[in-house]
Protein backbone atom coordinates (compact mmCIF):
# COMPACT_ATOMS: atom_id res chain seq x y z
CA UNK A 1 0.00 0.00 0.00
CA UNK A 2 0.76 3.55 -0.51
CA UNK A 3 1.66 5.85 2.65
CA UNK A 4 -1.25 8.20 3.17
CA UNK A 5 1.13 10.52 4.50
CA UNK A 6 4.38 10.98 1.68
CA UNK A 7 2.63 8.63 -1.10
CA UNK A 8 5.80 6.48 -1.13
CA UNK A 9 5.36 2.40 -0.30
CA UNK A 10 4.64 0.93 2.84
CA UNK A 11 6.42 -2.16 3.85
CA UNK A 12 4.28 -5.13 5.54
CA UNK A 13 4.32 -3.83 8.81
CA UNK A 14 2.77 -0.41 7.70
CA UNK A 15 5.67 1.58 8.20
CA UNK A 16 6.70 3.85 5.42
CA UNK A 17 10.59 3.73 3.74
CA UNK A 18 10.48 7.35 2.79
CA UNK A 19 8.75 9.15 5.98
CA UNK A 20 8.58 6.36 8.58
CA UNK A 21 4.93 7.10 9.53
CA UNK A 22 3.15 3.95 10.69
CA UNK A 23 0.52 3.09 8.39
CA UNK A 24 -0.79 0.14 10.15
CA UNK A 25 -4.01 1.03 11.50
CA UNK A 26 -4.73 2.58 7.83
CA UNK A 27 -3.88 -0.73 6.20
CA UNK A 28 -6.01 -2.21 8.57
CA UNK A 29 -8.83 -0.27 8.09
CA UNK A 30 -8.32 -0.72 4.32
CA UNK A 31 -8.18 -5.09 5.20
CA UNK A 32 -11.38 -4.23 6.57
CA UNK A 33 -13.29 -1.85 3.79
CA UNK A 34 -12.05 -4.66 1.31
CA UNK A 35 -13.98 -7.31 3.22
CA UNK A 36 -17.11 -5.67 3.78
CA UNK A 37 -16.92 -5.18 -0.41
CA UNK A 38 -16.27 -8.80 -0.87
CA UNK A 39 -19.50 -9.39 1.41
CA UNK A 40 -21.52 -6.83 -0.44
CA UNK A 41 -20.03 -8.02 -3.63
CA UNK A 42 -21.38 -11.73 -2.52
CA UNK A 43 -24.74 -10.64 -2.00
CA UNK A 44 -25.04 -8.28 -4.80
CA UNK A 45 -25.01 -11.37 -7.07
CA UNK A 46 -27.55 -13.15 -4.53
CA UNK A 47 -29.67 -10.52 -4.99
CA UNK A 48 -29.82 -9.36 -1.85
CA UNK A 49 -29.45 -5.76 -2.77
CA UNK A 50 -30.40 -4.14 1.20
CA UNK A 51 -27.68 -6.75 2.66
CA UNK A 52 -25.48 -5.55 -0.11
CA UNK A 53 -26.11 -2.04 0.28
CA UNK A 54 -25.25 -2.29 4.08
CA UNK A 55 -21.91 -3.94 3.47
CA UNK A 56 -20.93 -1.42 1.32
CA UNK A 57 -21.84 1.65 3.61
CA UNK A 58 -20.04 -0.04 6.23
CA UNK A 59 -17.02 -0.34 3.90
CA UNK A 60 -16.71 3.04 2.50
CA UNK A 61 -16.96 4.06 6.69
CA UNK A 62 -13.60 2.63 6.58
CA UNK A 63 -12.19 3.25 3.24
CA UNK A 64 -13.75 6.78 1.23
CA UNK A 65 -11.19 6.44 -1.85
CA UNK A 66 -12.86 2.77 -2.30
CA UNK A 67 -14.02 2.73 -5.41
CA UNK A 68 -15.26 -0.05 -6.55
CA UNK A 69 -17.08 0.37 -3.02
CA UNK A 70 -18.90 3.26 -4.36
CA UNK A 71 -19.28 2.17 -7.89
CA UNK A 72 -20.89 -0.98 -6.99
CA UNK A 73 -23.24 1.00 -4.23
CA UNK A 74 -24.48 3.59 -6.94
CA UNK A 75 -25.98 0.52 -9.07
CA UNK A 76 -27.53 -0.77 -6.39
CA UNK A 77 -29.19 1.97 -5.62
CA UNK A 78 -30.11 2.64 -9.38
CA UNK A 79 -31.47 -1.07 -9.35
CA UNK A 80 -34.10 -0.24 -6.85
CA UNK A 81 -35.87 1.76 -9.44
CA UNK A 82 -35.95 -0.39 -11.93
CA UNK A 83 -39.14 -2.78 -12.22
CA UNK A 84 -38.61 -6.64 -12.29
CA UNK A 85 -41.61 -8.65 -13.90
CA UNK A 86 -43.34 -10.96 -11.26
CA UNK A 87 -46.22 -12.16 -13.31
CA UNK A 88 -47.41 -11.83 -16.52
CA UNK A 89 -50.80 -12.74 -18.51
CA UNK A 90 -52.34 -12.25 -15.09
CA UNK A 91 -56.38 -12.46 -15.25
CA UNK A 92 -58.67 -9.49 -15.27
CA UNK A 93 -59.87 -10.51 -11.84
CA UNK A 94 -56.07 -10.02 -10.01
CA UNK A 95 -55.46 -6.89 -11.88
CA UNK A 96 -58.89 -5.31 -10.12
CA UNK A 97 -57.31 -7.23 -6.82
CA UNK A 98 -54.53 -4.98 -7.50
CA UNK A 99 -55.78 -1.78 -8.73
CA UNK A 100 -57.96 -1.78 -5.50
CA UNK A 101 -55.32 -2.26 -2.72
CA UNK A 102 -52.16 -0.01 -4.56
CA UNK A 103 -51.70 1.90 -1.38
CA UNK A 104 -50.98 -0.56 0.54
CA UNK A 105 -48.84 -2.97 -2.34
CA UNK A 106 -45.85 -0.57 -2.18
CA UNK A 107 -43.40 -0.70 -5.52
CA UNK A 108 -46.34 -2.59 -7.18
CA UNK A 109 -47.77 -1.49 -10.67
CA UNK A 110 -49.42 -2.85 -13.34
CA UNK A 111 -48.02 -2.16 -16.87
CA UNK A 112 -49.79 -3.18 -20.03
CA UNK A 113 -47.44 -4.55 -22.91
CA UNK A 114 -47.92 -6.60 -26.34
CA UNK A 115 -47.75 -9.82 -27.72
CA UNK A 116 -46.78 -10.52 -31.20
CA UNK A 117 -49.15 -12.87 -33.01
CA UNK A 118 -48.60 -13.93 -36.93
CA UNK A 119 -52.06 -14.49 -39.15
CA UNK A 120 -51.22 -17.65 -41.09
CA UNK A 121 -47.66 -18.01 -39.38
CA UNK A 122 -46.66 -21.39 -41.24
CA UNK A 123 -46.86 -19.16 -44.40
CA UNK A 124 -45.58 -15.86 -43.63
CA UNK A 125 -43.82 -16.00 -40.39
CA UNK A 126 -40.18 -16.63 -42.25
CA UNK A 127 -40.87 -13.53 -44.75
CA UNK A 128 -41.87 -11.11 -42.07
CA UNK A 129 -39.14 -12.69 -39.58
CA UNK A 130 -38.51 -11.95 -36.08
CA UNK A 131 -37.81 -9.56 -33.64
CA UNK A 132 -35.07 -9.77 -30.21
CA UNK A 133 -32.81 -7.69 -27.99
CA UNK A 134 -29.68 -6.04 -29.89
CA UNK A 135 -26.69 -7.54 -30.04
CA UNK A 136 -23.28 -5.52 -29.40
CA UNK A 137 -22.51 -6.26 -33.14
CA UNK A 138 -25.92 -5.11 -34.38
CA UNK A 139 -25.91 -2.36 -32.12
CA UNK A 140 -22.86 -0.69 -33.90
CA UNK A 141 -23.81 -1.21 -37.22
CA UNK A 142 -27.39 0.12 -37.11
CA UNK A 143 -26.34 3.11 -35.46
CA UNK A 144 -23.97 3.46 -38.40
CA UNK A 145 -26.58 2.96 -40.63
CA UNK A 146 -28.76 5.40 -39.31
CA UNK A 147 -26.12 8.16 -39.54
CA UNK A 148 -25.22 7.26 -43.48
CA UNK A 149 -29.10 8.02 -43.79
CA UNK A 150 -29.88 10.71 -41.71
CA UNK A 151 -26.72 12.74 -41.47
CA UNK A 152 -27.82 12.43 -37.51
CA UNK A 153 -24.40 11.70 -35.46
CA UNK A 154 -26.15 10.95 -32.63
CA UNK A 155 -26.81 7.28 -31.34
CA UNK A 156 -30.48 5.77 -32.16
CA UNK A 157 -30.14 2.40 -30.67
CA UNK A 158 -29.05 1.21 -26.60
CA UNK A 159 -28.23 -1.45 -25.98
CA UNK A 160 -31.64 -2.63 -24.52
CA UNK A 161 -33.58 -1.99 -27.95
CA UNK A 162 -35.59 -4.53 -29.31
CA UNK A 163 -34.66 -4.89 -33.28
CA UNK A 164 -35.31 -7.37 -36.17
CA UNK A 165 -33.37 -10.12 -36.61
CA UNK A 166 -34.75 -11.56 -39.43
CA UNK A 167 -36.66 -11.47 -42.77
CA UNK A 168 -38.39 -7.78 -43.58
CA UNK A 169 -37.90 -6.88 -40.27
CA UNK A 170 -34.72 -7.22 -39.94
CA UNK A 171 -34.22 -5.46 -43.77
CA UNK A 172 -36.54 -2.38 -43.21
CA UNK A 173 -35.37 -2.00 -39.43
CA UNK A 174 -34.53 1.85 -39.99
CA UNK A 175 -38.05 2.56 -42.03
CA UNK A 176 -40.00 0.41 -38.48
CA UNK A 177 -38.39 1.52 -35.16
CA UNK A 178 -39.87 4.28 -34.11
CA UNK A 179 -39.10 6.78 -31.92
CA UNK A 180 -38.29 6.73 -28.17
CA UNK A 181 -40.57 8.01 -25.50
CA UNK A 182 -38.90 9.45 -22.03
CA UNK A 183 -40.77 10.35 -18.54
CA UNK A 184 -39.20 12.10 -15.85
CA UNK A 185 -40.49 10.96 -12.84
CA UNK A 186 -39.67 11.57 -8.55
CA UNK A 187 -40.28 8.40 -6.73
CA UNK A 188 -40.26 7.52 -2.96
CA UNK A 189 -38.04 5.54 -0.89
CA UNK A 190 -39.51 2.22 -2.34
CA UNK A 191 -39.61 3.04 -6.01
CA UNK A 192 -43.45 4.47 -5.95
CA UNK A 193 -43.48 7.09 -8.68
CA UNK A 194 -44.92 10.19 -6.89
CA UNK A 195 -45.23 12.85 -9.34
CA UNK A 196 -43.93 12.89 -12.74
CA UNK A 197 -42.21 15.82 -13.83
CA UNK A 198 -42.43 15.59 -17.61
CA UNK A 199 -42.89 13.24 -21.00
CA UNK A 200 -42.08 12.87 -24.20
CA UNK A 201 -44.40 10.25 -25.83
CA UNK A 202 -42.66 7.66 -28.21
CA UNK A 203 -43.71 7.68 -31.90
CA UNK A 204 -44.49 4.67 -33.87
CA UNK A 205 -42.44 3.53 -36.90
CA UNK A 206 -42.93 3.93 -40.93
CA UNK A 207 -45.93 1.01 -42.25
CA UNK A 208 -44.50 -1.49 -44.85
CA UNK A 209 -46.68 -2.86 -47.00
CA UNK A 210 -45.69 -5.91 -49.21
CA UNK A 211 -46.68 -6.92 -52.72
CA UNK A 212 -47.02 -10.87 -52.05
CA UNK A 213 -50.13 -12.66 -53.08
CA UNK A 214 -51.19 -14.15 -49.79
CA UNK A 215 -53.45 -16.61 -51.87
CA UNK A 216 -50.34 -17.23 -53.86
CA UNK A 217 -47.93 -18.05 -51.05
CA UNK A 218 -49.72 -20.52 -49.35
CA UNK A 219 -50.70 -22.62 -52.68
CA UNK A 220 -46.93 -22.43 -53.15
CA UNK A 221 -45.57 -23.32 -49.84
CA UNK A 222 -48.47 -26.45 -50.05
CA UNK A 223 -46.90 -27.52 -53.38
CA UNK A 224 -43.35 -27.38 -52.14
CA UNK A 225 -44.27 -29.07 -48.80
CA UNK A 226 -45.84 -31.59 -51.08
CA UNK A 227 -43.06 -32.36 -53.16
CA UNK A 228 -40.98 -32.25 -50.93
CA UNK A 229 -42.38 -34.79 -48.79
CA UNK A 230 -42.39 -37.34 -52.17
CA UNK A 231 -38.63 -36.75 -52.69
CA UNK A 232 -37.99 -37.88 -48.76
CA UNK A 233 -40.23 -40.65 -48.93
Amino acid sequence: MKCVKCGHNAGNDGFCTGCGFDNKHIKKAYNTANYYYNMGLEKANMRDLSGAAACLEKALTYNKAQKDARNLLGLIYYQKYLGTTIASDVSPETVAAIMENLDDLEGISIEEDTARRYVDSVYFSPIIGYTGSVSTEELDALNLQNKEKTGVDADRYELNDIVGKTGIEQTMELELQGNKGSEQVYVDNVGKVVEVKSRIEPTAGNDVYLTIDHDLQIAVYNILEQNIAGILL
